[in-house]
């Protein structure tokens, strides 16, 4: 191998382990860690942030000390549905305690419902388990079938 070309691949071996060290470099500094709201607002508490930045959605920042192995920045969401930041018209402008109220009455709803979709099927658990016999004898019913099938509930109801 030709000595200006040997010392040629040296160079390039070492430019190719700086940029590698440069990219870990950048990529450490890179990390982020999600963390929830309430998990920001007790950071802040407990004096465990360095910088904070507000936008809209997020809020980021940095640990006065990174936690064990972690890294030192932080986002936090502000207002999420399903994971999804929610639009300002959507954003919550009332208490904690009618918040509580709300959940409550959405409970009694949902709950209610439910009982009354439970009793309903469980009246009708021998009509539910002659349609399931009639399903597995035939695999396909017709709608002549499903008629003559249905006509003892319409009767009942």
């Amino acid at each position: 191998m030709n000595k200006q070309a040997q010392f040629n691949l040296w160079y390039f071996l070492f430019a190719l382990m700086a940029v590698k060290w440069l990219h870990e470099l950048w990529e450490a500094r890179q990390q982020v860690e999600h963390i929830p709201y309430s998990e920001f607002q007790q950071a802040l508490k407990n004096g465990e942030t360095d910088t904070v930045d507000v936008f809209s959605n997020t809020i980021r920042g940095n640990f006065t000390q990174p936690r064990a192995g972690g890294p030192k920045q932080y986002v936090a969401e502000r207002s999420t549905f399903l994971g999804v930041p929610m639009a300002p018209e959507m954003r919550r402008d009332f208490s904690e305690e009618t918040a509580q109220e709300s959940d409550c009455a959405v409970r009694e709803i949902v709950t209610g419902a439910f009982e009354k979709a439970t009793g309903i099927l469980e009246q009708r658990r021998d009509w539910l388990e002659r349609g399931a016999k009639q399903v597995l004898e035939r695999e396909t019913l017709v709608e002549e079938d499903l008629t003559a099938f249905r006509a003892p509930l319409s009767t009942a109801a």
